[in-house]
C-alpha cells in the first residue's frame, strides 16, 4: 500500500473511529440526600446503534374506595365482562395491523432482489461479481436461488465492493439484511474510507485490513 494512502487512512480512522468502551461512560455520584444515582458522561458520541429514548411514566395504583362486599363483587363482574368483551376487538386490531405491516414489507425488495437489480444496472455477469467479491461459486448460487437469503456481514460487504456501490447504495443494500456500518467497528471505518474515495480494489482493501490486524473480506465463506 502506498505511504500517502496509508497516511490518509490513518487520519480517516482517527477522525471517524470511536472505541466501543468510550461510547457510553457511567459515573456513580452521590446526591446530597445520600441517594446514589447514575450519571452519563456529557461527551457521549453518536454511533451506529443509536436507540430512541423512551419516556417512562410512573404508573401508580389507585386504591378503590371502601365498598360493601356486594358492591365489590358487582364491580369485579363488571370489569371481567368488559375485558372479555374487548378481547375480540383487540384480536381484530392486531390482525389488521399485521396485515398492514406485511403489505408494506412485501413491496420492499429483499437483499437478494435488490442485489440482482444492481447487478443488472451495472451490466455485470454473475461470474464477474463473485470473482470480484472473492466468493465461492456455490455460495453465490445459493444467494441467487434463495429470495430471503441473509448473507453474513463479510459476504454482504464483499458484494458491495464488487459492485462498486456508492455510500448511499451501500447503506440501502446492507440495511435490507439488517447490517449497518458502525463507527465503533474499525473494519467498517476502513471499508467506508475506500467507498468514499471510490477505491474498490479488493486486494488493496484486504491489505489495509491485514495491516490493522483485522479479518479480510471475501474469504469464500458464507
Amino acid at each position: 500500500m502506498e505511504k500517502a494512502l496509508l497516511e490518509r487512512l490513518d487520519e480517516f480512522i482517527k477522525e471517524k473511529y470511536i472505541r466501543p468502551e468510550s461510547t457510553v461512560k457511567l459515573m456513580v455520584v452521590s446526591s446530597g440526600d445520600g441517594k446514589v444515582a447514575d450519571k452519563k458522561d456529557d461527551k457521549v458520541s453518536k454511533t451506529c446503534e443509536e436507540k430512541p429514548s423512551v419516556k417512562q411514566e410512573k404508573i401508580t395504583s389507585i386504591s378503590p374506595a371502601e365498598k360493601s362486599p356486594l358492591e365489590q363483587e358487582e364491580k369485579t363482574k363488571e370489569r371481567y365482562s368488559i375485558s372479555v368483551r374487548d378481547e375480540p376487538v383487540k384480536e381484530n386490531w392486531f390482525k389488521r395491523l399485521k396485515k398492514r405491516i406485511d403489505s408494506i414489507f412485501e413491496k420492499e425488495d429483499t437483499f437478494t432482489q435488490r442485489l440482482w437489480k444492481l447487478i443488472d444496472q451495472k451490466g455485470l455477469s454473475d461470474v464477474e461479481v463473485y470473482k470480484r467479491a472473492n466468493l465461492d461459486r456455490k455460495l453465490f448460487s445459493k444467494i441467487r436461488n434463495q429470495k430471503s437469503y441473509k448473507p453474513s456481514r463479510g459476504t454482504a460487504i464483499a458484494l458491495v465492493i464488487a459492485l462498486e456501490l456508492s455510500m448511499e447504495e451501500t447503506r440501502d443494500l446492507l440495511a435490507r439484511t439488517g447490517i449497518v456500518l458502525c463507527r465503533t467497528d474499525k473494519s467498517d471505518v476502513i471499508v467506508a474510507f475506500f467507498i468514499e474515495n471510490k477505491q474498490y480494489d479488493m486486494s488493496l482493501i484486504n491489505e489495509a485490513l491485514e495491516y490493522y490486524g483485522l479479518p479480510i473480506l471475501g474469504e469464500r465463506k458464507s
